[in-house]
């Protein structure tokens, strides 16, 4: 059964290589999470690799962030999930509670 209202949106914030493996990694869950949206994102600072050529030269790393729509407690269960199965992976994350939401 799906979450109905979701009370936090679980950031990830991932290598772009990764993306694939934690999507599947989410929809093994689907009891889990309401939903979630992927965009593409650009690391700056601390944290960032800067591994290839390319990020080199533009100053940033290619990473995905991923906000993933659901309750407290799954986002915890997610969190857990995605460290069993990637360990080394280096996906950053962060809660958000959900004040609002609806249909514009």
């Amino acid at each position: 059964m799906k979450p109905e209202t979701p009370d936090v949106v679980l950031n990830l914030l991932l290598p772009a290589d990764l993306e694939e493996m934690v999507e599947d990694c989410l929809l093994a869950h689907p009891q889990r999470l309401l939903g979630f949206v992927t965009s593409e994102a650009a690391g700056h600072g601390i944290g960032s690799g800067l591994n290839t050529a390319r990020e080199q030269v533009s100053g940033h790393d290619e990473r995905r962030r991923l906000e993933v729509f659901c309750r407290q407690a799954d986002a915890e269960a997610l969190v857990q999930a995605l460290t069993a199965a990637l360990p080394q992976a280096q996906i950053y994350y962060w809660l958000t509670p959900v004040l609002a939401r609806g249909w514009l």
